[in-house]
């Protein structure tokens, strides 16, 4: 199974759909989780709308023009049950034919250290309970200065720490990135 995990910074813009349907195309991904869509209400209907015809959906919608997540599979694939949504993630119960069920959990963190605490603690619960789990999403902390470009000098902060601590006690692995370093 392929997933596709994309902080698309705005899915009302005009490039939003010739783009994501050429990553679809190049990628062929059977789950798509999209973060900081920047859209709710009407605007995100009309997105949903126009990817209907090969995809189902799930929405967490956004607070104000910030966050969002757009959480789309393939029709037919694999059955998607969401047991937990908040702003900060989607966890889903993933069933595929013939495969052991599995969780996946999209993270859209908030850039408030103090809100993202809840995620971690949360994030660890679900992910010591020995599940096969993947993570995938936008965490919005930094863990060293090859991360950041630009404003206030790097820092190894508390909350830089206690996301380090967080990927330690739970074992998450960062697999990187393509596309632009920076956005």
């Amino acid at each position: 199974m392929k997933i596709l995990a994309w902080n698309c910074r705005g899915a009302a813009k005009p490039s939003f759909l010739s783009s994501f349907r050429r990553f679809v195309q190049l990628h062929c991904p059977d789950i798509c989780f999209l973060c900081e869509t920047r859209i709710s209400g009407e605007g995100l209907r009309r997105v949903q709308r126009r990817l209907a015809f090969d995809w189902d959906s799930f929405v967490v919608e956004s607070q104000g023009l910030s966050g969002s997540i757009l959480l789309l599979w393939k029709r037919g694939v694999a059955s998607v049950d969401v047991f937990r949504n908040c702003t900060q993630q989607v966890v889903m119960v993933i069933s595929e034919p013939n495969e052991a069920p599995w969780v996946l959990c999209g993270v859209y963190a908030s850039t408030d250290y103090r809100t993202r605490r809840v995620l971690w603690d949360e994030l660890t619960r679900l992910l010591t309970q020995g599940i096969p789990t993947m993570v995938v999403g936008d965490f919005n902390c930094i863990l060293s200065s090859n991360e950041k470009r630009g404003g206030r000098a790097y820092s190894d902060s508390g909350d830089r720490r206690e996301f380090r601590e967080f990927l330690d006690e739970t074992g998450l692995v960062d697999l990187g990135f393509s596309g632009p370093r920076f956005t």
